[in-house]
């Protein structure tokens, strides 16, 4: 089977650096490339960037499927021994503006949070 763009990956734009950053949370990895050779993975183009089977950013799809499911059971194996984690998320609002986000109609501006609000949420852990 060819292989393929991993669909865990992530390319972007460095803002203002002429770099690109690709990372694939499935594999853990995360590269800086050049503009020349984020160009060429953005246009199917392997040649640019040799490291990008080994680093799990072009796979076999039957194989990626695999470790997925691999790594989902891995992590239900371990949730409930693991410490528990415990999120502070006070707004909607997100400054990444990643394009592929579902949740772009959500107001991003917000008030500073008062003092009152961070001790009330430690307080009540």
């Amino acid at each position: 089977m060819p292989l393929k763009f991993s669909r865990h990956s992530v390319l972007t734009q460095i803002p203002q650096s002429g770099q690109w950053v690709i990372v694939n949370p499935l594999t853990g990895s995360a590269d800086l490339l050049s503009e020349d050779e984020a160009q060429k993975i953005k246009n199917g183009d392997p040649s640019g960037a040799p490291q990008l089977v080994e680093r799990g950013y072009l796979v076999d799809p039957a194989d990626e499927q695999r470790r997925f499911k691999k790594a989902y059971l891995d992590f239900l194996d371990i949730r409930d021994t693991e410490e528990l984690q415990i999120f502070f998320v006070p707004t909607y609002g997100c400054n990444f503006a990643c394009s592929y986000c579902y949740q772009g109609d959500y107001d991003t501006t917000c008030a500073p949070l008062s003092d009152e609000v961070v001790d009330a949420f430690y307080a009540y852990l």
